[in-house]
């Protein structure tokens, strides 16, 4: 015999199966508005050009042990390069290791290209010396997983691209960098497109608050990572502030808002206060900006 509802019960079973949905919908629809609209995450990329004396690399350590969700790219800079010796002195080979032990933590060492005017044998003698630290001491976790090419151009030439393209494929080559093997070109502005496809990432900003505002780079660079037809997008960017205004860092509010703009635009920022020797020190908003970086 066929079950036949009355009125009330269709009422009433009708409400329920409303109810239940909505309460499916509603908190769903509000799950992906939020997703939608939050702050993207980044990693934090760090210029670490900081001599390592007993201490000194304190603060970073601290941040990355506390935030293990928190990726760190972290630019190991010796003597504007590895140096001459196979290995770099005591101090480094005491606490780069300590950095390698956090798996939060990608180290890339610092190479200059002088807007690819160096000699090309240089770089790629600095990007071999770098891959041979594992097995030049008997030090565990000494070592680089990549190479921050420094002063690469933002302007297009056949000369420029083939340097660049030879010393990216001498640091793919090389022994000693690991499966994460990360290579970093910094122009520091928005290069040709062109020189997009060649490294990781790219700093496509590294300069003044200032220059920043003045110049708008936070649109332009939205705007990069729209373009048709380039590879690159949002997560290949790196954006390095430096000189934020004292009236600016003195504001949670303000240092909000830029790390947020920040983030929402590149894949790895890094912000100080520092208005010289930008990298050879932790600036007063350092932990503010960690925190904020999250």
């Amino acid at each position: 015999m066929k079950f036949q509802y009355t009125s009330r019960q269709k009422i009433i079973y009708s409400t329920i199966f409303v109810t239940l949905l909505l309460g499916i919908i509603i908190p769903l629809a509000v799950m992906l508005g939020l997703r939608r609209y939050s702050t993207p995450k980044s990693a934090i990329i760090v210029p670490l050009y900081i001599y390592p004396a007993p201490g000194a690399w304190d603060p970073l350590l601290e941040a990355i042990s506390i935030n293990p969700s928190l990726n760190f790219i972290v630019v190991v800079n010796p003597h504007s390069g590895p140096g001459a010796a196979a290995v770099p002195d005591a101090n480094y080979t005491r606490e780069i290791p300590r950095l390698n032990s956090h798996t939060n933590v990608q180290t890339v060492g610092y190479v200059p290209t002088a807007y690819t005017k160096r000699d090309l044998t240089l770089v790629k003698h600095d990007i071999r010396t770098y891959s041979e630290w594992r097995s030049n001491s008997t030090v565990p976790g000494l070592g680089v997983q990549g190479i921050f090419f420094d002063e690469t151009p933002s302007q297009y030439d056949d000369t420029s691209a083939y340097f660049l393209l030879e010393a990216q494929k001498e640091a793919r080559q090389v022994l000693g960098f690991t499966s994460r093997c990360l290579l970093i070109n910094n122009p520091g502005t928005i290069p040709d497109t062109r020189f997009l496809d060649g490294p990781n990432m790219t700093v496509v900003f590294e300069g003044t608050y200032d220059t920043y505002q003045m110049h708008g780079f936070s649109h332009k660079i939205e705007m990069l990572g729209r373009l048709q037809g380039i590879k690159a997008s949002r997560q290949d960017f790196g954006c390095i502030m430096h000189s934020l205004p004292k009236d600016v860092a003195g504001s949670e509010a303000s240092v909000k808002k830029v790390v947020r703009e920040l983030r929402n635009i590149a894949g790895a920022v890094f912000l100080t206060d520092l208005g010289e020797n930008y990298y050879s020190t932790f600036g007063t908003c350092w932990k503010q900006f960690v925190e904020l970086a999250k």
